[in-house]
């Protein structure tokens, strides 16, 4: 079969006729819309052979069809004789006896404008391929063509005649044709001009002149490029896709830019340069590993606020929106604010691309900003959504922003770089700074202006000649006071306006309807460039002027005291709580410490934590003396001891038997701290002060006047909370020791004693920890009863691995064998959870089936939630809340125990759960399933294809829809107790009360 556009055309001369035919040019149109449309049009070829040539595909191939278009003034019906006297027949049998050699399927078609005589059977039999049926009619034909009957009859066969549009409306439907291909969102405007660039299409391919012009213009072309160039085909309407696609996806574009500008306008810079940044894509090009980012996966722009994350992660997403743009195909792109996502992160990104497409057939690339705003459990949920989603859809890319925290790998982790110095200097010139008073700025001031944000705002002090700030708080309060102009009283009113805006943004995920704000005072809130409209709401151009104004807001009282007194509540407020308390000189962080320490130490921990550096570089520091830093030290550190209550007592003790209760005693050289931990007696003397500070650790270890804990180093002086901050250092240490060694025991748990007897008896008989058989009571309570009559220092301790046993405990586990407490019908002390059950010599795992694997993963399970709830509950109560398991009520785990399909093990088992309503009969719901390939298994619960359990939860706490990949540990002697002090170790890190653990046995 030949390509029709290798024929040579009889007469080509409608090319230079165009002009008499601008009709046929709108019915040329109707193919390519057609085409646009996605029906079976192939290529549409115009005035070569016919007048247009339209190529279709069918189940068999391709179907040519060749249409003659004919028009004419007036409304008078077409009839036979009107068709032969405007002689497309001759046209098209000229094709036809130049086509029917070398083109095996086609068809003739006379484009009629106007109507047929319904009184005339010879055109209506023409219309419908009999026009050679009937012998007078068909002698009449053959006589017009001058041609044979039968060869006329075979060429009849193939005529078809189509009415066609009158050219008064011809344009009108086909305006409507493509109002309908391109939907409702495209304007009127934007049809208008999409129509006519299809109409120039048509003329300049009926004209020949497709494709690149200079070869024409230099006489280059090679013979026979004039045929194809009167072709069009998909490539030439690929901008025309882009063009109807582009309402939704420039409206991407102009938000991206509009976000940017915003951003910048609030930073101090003018409107005018902030559009032209948004405009240069230079400005916030991703570099290096972010610019090459796979085409799938999780990933995580980490920095602190200022640092240019959402700028980097809008310059991607524009990029994303360029290749939708070129491919029609290409996933999806998507803009989301975290704190917006209020349930599932894929329904989220199916609404938010349901009018360019479905996400689930093309994928996303995916920008979820202010990962972290949401709270500390709900961005660890939208955290693990991210990576399940990423992990079965191939097609979908997840880069968050978000500040430092987050439990992330290290191939999600991408850090987002700051300015160095040469750049920096370039962006404050550029946004019309004087940089010759960086020159001689201070380490602090150069190391701050390396976040773009910083710097910006340095760049409009640099204008006035105002010093530069040292801290980042005082960077926030330059930026503020610079927008915020006027007379004092109406300055302080808006501060306050803007206090109570960040208030309802805070617990309203980041916006507040203007109605709800009046007239006057949404003005007032414009006016200041800190605040823009987001449709009918408000919301702050910046997020990390919510969080300062926010913390403005706690530290003048508008937070309501139920926002302060509810966890969740506070989860969101953490960001402006540490602001809050960075701005704070010393009374007012103890008016904000003290009730929160109290009431929610955790929270308080958190933003301590993140609000006042362990040091900083040299800078002016208020001068206190050493009496006022000690009592301002103790007031922090009882206020501590009091929320940690009771394990506290226990932190800095030598033996678990006996609790401590101490005292600091402080020394300040400007801002190098020295400071001892010094034992305090019943009566509050402090046996220690009694001799000179240097000469203290001169006493002997037993002495009640030699300190138990020393300090000496640099403190952020220039902080007013730094003596609530520096208690958490000792501290978090000694927490961190509690977890990994087990040193808080747990009373009336029985798992917990079982557990312990288990591993103690074992200890006493000297079992190893894979010896799995029954202990001798009897031999137990000897080896005990002997271990408690030795005479030594350690003779009553048991210190092996993490099991710490002393003698108050060892007692009172041999009073309990006496009394047979723990005692079995055979008279012996039995594991308290299923053994192997395998008689093949295999170790670990493989000694079990995977039905006895199950059952005793899910008892252990069980245990470690009564475990961990008696160990939390008991020691340390009013961290609660904030803790991830503790803090939910009536918490369970849900979820699948996976073990390997092959018949020889050959992948260790893997948990996959969630935390789930208890149920007290069944706290722990895990399936057993098997699976051939672990890496590309994902449970169901984790696709979203089954909805999150409903739980009461606050927002420290992990999200039911987080679901935990880990390998079950549970064949040691005590699981579900390392598991419970596992997951208080990890929890206390999140707050930043203990350094995170080296192992990852938590759930």
């Amino acid at each position: 079969m030949r390509d029709p556009i290798e024929i040579d055309a009889p007469d080509d001369t409608g090319s230079q006729t165009l002009g008499r035919y601008e009709y046929q040019t709108h019915v040329a149109v109707r193919s390519l819309l057609e085409m646009l449309s996605g029906g079976p049009v192939l290529h549409v070829t115009c005035e070569h052979i016919e007048d247009i040539v339209v190529a279709r595909a069918d189940g068999e191939g391709t179907v040519w069809d060749f249409l003659q278009v004919k028009s004419r003034d007036g409304a008078t019906p077409w009839t036979l004789g009107g068709v032969l006297r405007a002689e497309p027949l001759k046209s098209l049998w000229r094709s036809h006896q130049d086509i029917r050699e070398t083109v095996d399927r086609y068809r003739l078609t006379i484009g009629l404008e106007g109507v047929l005589s319904r009184t005339d059977p010879h055109i209506l039999a023409l219309a419908r391929g009999e026009g050679g049926k009937e012998p007078k009619r068909l002698a009449r034909v053959a006589k017009h063509l001058q041609a044979d009957s039968g060869a006329v009859s075979a060429f009849l066969r193939k005529v078809r005649i189509q009415c066609l549009p009158t050219r008064e409306v011809i344009a009108l439907g086909n305006m409507e044709a493509l109002g309908e291909i391109a939907g409702p969102d495209v304007t009127r405007g934007a049809l208008r001009a999409l129509h006519r660039d299809l109409l120039d299409l048509a003329r300049t391919a009926a004209l020949g002149e497709l494709g690149p012009r200079l070869p024409r213009l230099l006489g280059l072309e090679e013979p026979g490029m004039l045929n194809p160039r009167k072709r069009i085909d998909e490539t030439h309407l690929a901008s025309f896709h882009r063009s109807m696609a582009s309402p939704d996806l420039q409206a991407l574009v102009r938000a991206s830019q509009g976000r940017m500008v915003h951003r910048w306008i609030a930073s101090g810079m003018p409107p005018r340069i902030a559009k032209g940044f948004a405009d240069d894509a230079s400005v916030g090009t991703p570099t290096g590993n972010l610019a090459s980012l796979p085409a799938h996966g999780t990933f995580v722009l980490e920095g602190d606020f200022g640092a240019g994350k959402s700028l980097l992660a809008e310059r991607m997403h524009l990029a994303d929106i360029d290749t939708a743009l070129a491919d029609r195909a290409a996933p999806i792109p998507v803009y989301l604010r975290a704190k917006d996502v209020q349930g599932d992160l894929s329904a989220a990104a199916e609404t938010a691309a349901r009018r360019i497409g479905d996400v689930h057939a093309r994928g996303a690339r995916i920008v979820l900003d202010g990962l972290d705003e949401p709270g500390p459990a709900r961005s660890e949920g939208l955290l693990l959504q991210a990576r399940a989603l990423t992990a079965v859809a191939p097609g979908w890319r997840v880069l968050a922003t978000a500040r430092p925290g987050l439990p992330l790998f290290d191939d999600e982790r991408h850090t987002c770089p700051l300015l160095d110095d040469d750049q920096a200097t370039a962006l404050i010139e550029r946004a019309g700074g004087k940089t010759r008073v960086l020159r001689a700025a201070s380490e602090d001031v150069r190391d701050a202006i390396r976040r773009p944000l910083f710097a910006l705002i340095a760049a409009g002090l640099s204008q006035n000649d105002q010093e530069i700030p040292t801290q980042p708080i005082g960077f926030l309060d330059a930026l503020v006071t610079h927008a915020i102009r006027g007379p004092d009283q109406l300055n302080s009113e808006v501060r306050q306006l803007l206090a109570r805006l960040a208030v309802g943004t805070i617990t309203g995920g980041g916006l507040v309807a203007a109605a709800d704000v009046g007239g006057d005072t949404v003005q007032a809130l414009l006016d200041t460039r800190l605040v823009i409209r987001e449709g009918r709401c408000l919301a702050f151009a910046l997020p990390v002027l919510e969080h300062y104004f926010a913390g403005q807001a706690v530290l003048c009282g508008a937070v309501p005291d139920a926002l302060l007194k509810d966890p969740e509540s506070l989860g969101r407020l953490r960001h402006g709580l540490a602001l809050a308390v960075s701005s704070s000189g010393w009374e007012q962080a103890t008016t904000l410490m003290s009730p929160l320490i109290a009431s929610f130490p955790g929270a308080a921990a958190w933003a301590l934590q993140e609000a006042v550096p362990t040091i900083t570089a040299e800078a002016p520091s208020p001068h206190a003396d050493d009496s006022t830093v000690t009592q301002r030290l103790n007031q922090a550190w009882d206020a501590w001891m009091e929320a940690l209550a009771p394990a506290s007592g226990h932190l800095f003790s030598f033996s678990p038997d006996q609790s401590v209760n101490l005292a600091v005693d402080a020394r300040l050289d400007g801002r190098t701290l020295s400071a001892m931990l010094l034992k305090r007696r019943d009566d509050g003397s402090v046996p220690a002060l009694d001799i000179p500070f240097a000469q203290r650790y001169a006493e002997p270890r037993s002495s009640s006047r030699r300190p138990l804990g020393w300090f000496h180093g640099p403190v952020a002086t220039d902080y007013g909370a730094w003596p609530w901050r520096w208690p958490l250092s000792p501290i978090s240490n000694a927490l961190g020791r509690v977890c990994t060694h087990h040193s808080l025991a747990v009373t009336g748990c029985h798992p917990y004693d079982a557990e312990r007897i288990w591993a103690i008896g074992k200890q006493l008989l000297n079992r190893s920890e894979r010896d799995q058989a029954p202990l001798p009571v009897e031999l137990v309570f000897r080896e005990l009863r002997r271990r408690l009559t030795q005479s030594g220092p350690s003779a009553h301790h048991i210190f092996t691995g993490q099991l710490r046993s002393h003698s108050e405990e060892l007692s009172r586990l041999g009073s309990e064998l006496e009394l047979g407490t723990w005692s079995g019908a055979d008279g012996h002390i039995h594991r308290p959870y299923p053994t192997p059950d395998q008689e093949r010599e295999e170790r670990g795992w493989r000694s079990y089936s995977p039905s006895r694997f199950h059952l005793l993963t899910t008892q252990v399970l069980t245990a470690m939630l009564e475990i961990h709830s008696a160990l939390v509950h008991q020691w340390l109560p009013r961290l609660a809340p904030t803790l991830n398991l503790a803090g939910l009520s009536h918490a369970g785990i849900d979820g699948t125990l996976l073990v390997s399909r092959a018949s020889d093990h050959d992948q260790d088992p893997e948990l996959h759960v969630r935390l789930a309503p208890r149920d007290q009969a069944d706290p722990v719901r895990l399936r057993l399933e098997t699976a051939a390939d672990f890496d590309t298994y994902v449970p169901e619960f984790a696709t979203g294809a089954t909805a999150p359990i409903p739980l009461d939860r606050g927002s420290w706490n992990r999200s039911p829809t987080a679901v935990v990949r880990s390998e079950p540990k549970v064949l040691k002697d005590t699981p579900a107790t390392d598991y419970a002090f596992a997951q208080l170790h990890r929890d206390l890190a999140r707050l930043h009360l203990a350094k995170p653990p080296l192992w990852h046995d938590e759930l």
